[in-house]
């Protein structure tokens, strides 16, 4: 799992640097075309770990390149001692300790967990808000604009704008707030 992560958060990296890069070149600077265009680089780097399975990607260099520093860093790691086998035999084989840790997988799905948790309750806890707040003026902002005594600032949520009660001169128009 752990390689899989790296190798998408390295393709993610490497995707919003020539995304900056062609935006720098391109002297892109409309905020929509900048917002899309990371939006599209967020959702690809989201997306990163799966997309391999999907479409597969060939790289153009040679695999065997990297085969010699592999072979050159296993000779400077210091090799076990070979153990001898109970009969009085050659040398057993050392048993390989697996390079994966299940206790990592674990501590990532808890934190993700507890992430995905954490920002549920906030939505929640933000459409609670929503909810009991109150329409500033019908007629002039629709319901895009309300009043909430939970809001110790201007707030947005989603398209609505809630302000504090002591923000807006006098109670709304057409209802009182709770």
């Amino acid at each position: 799992m752990l390689p899989i992560l790296g190798e998408a958060a390295l393709r993610g990296v490497l995707l919003a640097v020539l995304v900056q890069g062609a935006l720098w070149l391109l002297r892109v600077q409309q905020a929509r075309v900048l917002l899309a265009t990371w939006t599209i680089v967020l959702a690809a780097s989201v997306a990163m770990p799966v997309l391999p399975q999907f479409i597969p990607v060939q790289l153009p260099f040679d695999p065997a390149f990297p085969k010699p520093l592999v072979d050159a860093a296993a000779h400077l790691m210091p090799q076990p001692p070979p153990q001898a086998l109970p009969d009085g035999g050659g040398p057993a084989a050392v048993p390989v300790q697996s390079s994966a840790w299940p206790w990592w997988d674990a501590a990532y799905a808890v934190v993700c967990c507890t992430m995905l948790c954490r920002l549920l309750i906030g939505l929640g806890l933000s459409f609670r808000l929503l909810a009991r707040a109150v329409p500033v003026r019908p007629d002039w902002a629709g319901r895009r604009v309300r009043i909430s005594r939970d809001v110790g600032g201007p707030v947005t949520i989603g398209r609505t704008i809630l302000l504090p009660a002591d923000a807006w001169p006098g109670p709304p128009q057409h209802a009182r707030l709770s």
